[in-house]
């Protein structure tokens, strides 16, 4: 891709910020460094969902489930991830019913 780097900012060491990489045209990712949904990353990832792009097998991985996401997000506390956590419970709602 052409860019290099040596170390992580001391931001994303500290868990102060995220990673966010841009994998195609229609595929933005995002590595959470400050993940805390109150259990450990071996049992969110047991409660993961698995999604794939446009259905292939090879594009396949795991994300944090809802809760998980939104209870890490309460739980940091930054305004941003407050207003997050908003939007994720209206689609929340929206995908219940």
């Amino acid at each position: 891709m052409g860019y290099e780097f040596d170390r992580f900012p001391d931001e994303v060491l500290q868990g102060l910020q995220n990673i966010s990489v841009k994998i195609s045209p229609v595929v933005d990712l995002e590595l959470i460094t400050c993940f805390n949904p109150g259990k450990s990353f071996e049992q969110a990832y047991s409660d993961s969902v698995s999604v794939s792009i446009d259905g292939l097998e090879f594009r396949k991985f795991h994300v944090l489930n809802f809760d998980d996401l939104i209870n890490s997000k309460i739980k940091f506390g930054r305004e941003q991830y407050l207003s997050d956590v908003y939007m994720l419970q209206k689609i929340k709602e929206l995908k219940g019913r």
